[in-house]
């Protein structure tokens, strides 16, 4: 009996051993894996700040993307990767050829007249540190527009001559009737006075407060006319805008 007792501890060492070696195997591959998480979320968020020109800190960008997280129960490294992808599909205004895009100039565009209210323009010049973000706007009658420019200006109507837009520009007319257009430009009217929003991680398909400049014209067509300006874009910019099947462009200023 004292023989079998004696079997019984050896045997439950050897159990506790087994057990404590392999949560320590375990432990210390989801340590590895979470280094190797870790380490790729410091990467990709290094590259979201070179896609944007080192315009965002680490921080603001790490910030902008454990909000999302909390709002969407979504892991960061996901967030991450997905603002990654977006960014550099049009970090470089993707014109073409890097000669087309040292021909784009910086120069300001007084644009043209638009053919009619509702139409939409897309310049490829405006940067920022680097960052070839492009601009948008739409068109409240054949030469006036509306836009949102930037953190210290709120959206406003001006004359497209006054339009901060630089470069090449596209000025296109979205594929819908004149009364849709009508009900965009209603819309857009609407977002005078909005301020003007800096957030590159956040998706911007919605209206609910700050607008940048793509953002308040796929607003103003979404919510306007129920006509979606880039389905397939988490994140709506100019240059989604302008590749989109909804818009056709009918002329292209070049200064």
């Amino acid at each position: 009996m004292k023989n079998l007792r004696n079997q019984i501890v050896k045997v439950s060492a050897f159990l506790s051993a087994v057990v404590l070696c392999a949560c320590a195997v375990t432990f210390s591959q989801v340590a590895y894996a979470q280094k190797i998480s870790d380490d790729e979320y410091v990467t990709i968020v290094n590259d979201l700040r070179r896609s944007f020109g080192y315009m965002y800190s680490f921080d603001d960008l790490d910030s902008q993307i454990r909000q999302v997280t909390k709002e969407t129960g979504r892991p960061k490294l996901s967030v991450a990767q997905e603002a990654l992808t977006l960014s550099r599909k049009y970090e470089t205004g993707n014109v073409g050829s890097d000669t087309d895009r040292e021909q784009n100039s910086s120069k300001h565009n007084d644009l043209d007249i638009a053919h009619n209210p509702g139409d939409v323009f897309v310049s490829e010049g405006n940067n920022t540190f680097g960052w070839n973000h492009g601009h948008a706007g739409i068109f409240v009658r054949r030469e006036t527009i509306i836009e949102a420019v930037d953190r210290d200006h709120n959206a406003h109507e001006v004359s497209r001559k006054k339009s901060v837009a630089c470069g090449r520009a596209h000025l296109q007319s979205v594929r819908t009737s004149q009364a849709n257009r009508d009900k965009a430009v209603r819309r857009a009217r609407s977002y005078i006075g909005r301020g003007y929003n800096t957030d590159v991680i956040h998706t911007n398909r919605n209206d609910w407060g700050e607008l940048n400049c793509s953002q308040l014209v796929w607003a103003a067509y979404m919510y306007g006319a129920a006509i979606d300006l880039a389905p397939k874009d988490n994140f709506v910019f100019p240059y989604s805008i302008r590749d989109s099947y909804l818009t056709t462009t009918y002329r292209t200023i070049n200064v």
